[in-house]
């Protein structure tokens, strides 16, 4: 709440983004097992959050905002701000970041359901390949396959799926 109070002293519109950001990555890092607690603070963050009169830094706050939620594990809480937002550019950003967190908890299930929500094939197929080249990664083949399947892209599948096969092999696999 002290920190939340802060956020109008704040004068640049991003950086009152990157506060938010910073609190509820905070948070999220604290691994609360309250989910009300989350709530109550995904809130106030939003509150603040509709304060910035920046158009890019207040879309941006809820891209963190988003980003923070699921990091928390409020994968219903992430999805709900996200398609809050206006600008579909930065709400496909919310989505794709959100499914990056997922795929680093080793979520499947909710990176692809994110992934799902973003309107652009193209940025859809950047990120099947970000959240194929996490599971890749962890060693998680299965999940690193499933989600390079869902690729239009040909070449960016070909490339993730040779990463996949390559996995393990010490003179095929480039320094990451």
């Amino acid at each position: 709440d002290e920190a939340i109070a802060l956020i109008p002293e704040i004068k640049t519109p991003d950086t009152q983004a990157m506060t938010i950001r910073g609190i509820g990555m905070a948070a999220a890092d604290s691994k609360w097992q309250d989910k009300a607690r989350y709530d109550a603070l995904f809130r106030k963050l939003t509150a603040a959050a509709q304060q910035i009169t920046h158009p890019p830094s207040y879309a941006i706050a809820y891209t963190y905002i988003a980003m923070a939620q699921a990091f928390a594990g409020d994968d219903a809480g992430a999805t709900k701000t996200a398609q809050s937002m206006e600008n579909e550019a930065l709400r496909n950003k919310a989505f794709a970041e959100t499914a990056e967190i997922q795929a680093e908890r080793g979520d499947y299930v909710a990176a692809m359901a994110s992934i799902k929500e973003i309107n652009s094939l193209s940025f859809r197929n950047k990120a099947y390949t970000i959240v194929a080249a996490i599971f890749t990664k962890q060693g998680d083949l299965d999940n690193a396959y499933r989600s390079a399947q869902n690729i239009e892209n040909t070449y960016k599948r070909t490339q993730i799926l040779q990463d996949i096969v390559n996995y393990g092999n010490v003179e095929e696999t480039l320094p990451q």
